[in-house]
């Protein structure tokens, strides 16, 4: 694992899930945590072999490959951790997360460190640091260059989700959902209950721009 310079004062750490740094007068300001502790202890040894302390870690968001080395970065340097106040809340509880994508208290399936990790205890709102950072979130593969065509490359994504649940009115949202997994060949339920999620918020979508109805015919919720 290597510290890769990004520009100015700004670094990641090429794990897994990347790690971003700030670093500057011997301190460093962790964005994220990664997965699990396995990447991030490496990530504070290559620190303390620098002689660099950490200031405090700034997570972009609660999914679980991101906070996932929280609770071992809490035990060993009892740092503080800002993030939204919405995101915060799944930080300190994060069963929350999982029980959210299912809609109810959460199945097994969901309960793997990929959608649950340990709570997080000392979590603040982002608006109280008096630092101010434009923040760009690492890709998954790396550092992220050409952030318009990724950008690009999702609205079509999204574009065709919503040209999907249209093309197959009317018929029941059971049946919609069914054709978008079978689009997307997911063959698990864990996959199921996360895929589920988007497509819900596409069903909303369109039904906020009149695109599409929604009744209860026959006891079924038909999308027309």
């Amino acid at each position: 694992m290597d510290l890769i310079h990004i520009s100015g004062n700004t670094y990641y750490f090429n794990t897994p899930v990347s790690i971003g740094a700030i670093i500057e007068d011997n301190s460093a300001i962790l964005i994220d945590t990664g997965l699990d502790e396995n990447a991030v202890r490496k990530v504070l040894n290559l620190l303390k072999d620098k002689n660099i302390t950490l200031k405090y870690v700034i997570n972009t968001h609660s999914h679980s490959d991101h906070i996932g080395g929280n609770a071992f970065v809490e035990s060993r340097t009892k740092t503080t951790f800002y993030a939204s106040e919405i995101e915060a809340v799944f930080i300190r509880n994060p069963e929350l997360l999982s029980d959210f994508i299912y809609g109810a208290t959460s199945i097994s399936e969901l309960k793997s460190k990929f959608y649950y990790s340990a709570p997080t205890e000392n979590v603040k709102n982002i608006k109280e640091l008096k630092e101010k950072f434009r923040i760009v979130e690492l890709s998954h593969g790396g550092l992220l260059k050409n952030i318009d065509a990724e950008l690009e490359e999702n609205k079509k994504q999204i574009n065709i989700l919503l040209s999907i649940i249209e093309d197959h009115r009317p018929d029941t949202l059971e049946n919609i959902i069914s054709n978008i997994m079978k689009e997307s060949n997911i063959s698990t339920i864990d996959q199921y209950f996360l895929n589920r999620v988007p497509v819900m918020a596409a069903i909303k979508y369109l039904a906020d721009q009149k695109r599409i109805n929604l009744n209860i015919e026959e006891r079924r919720l038909i999308v027309r």
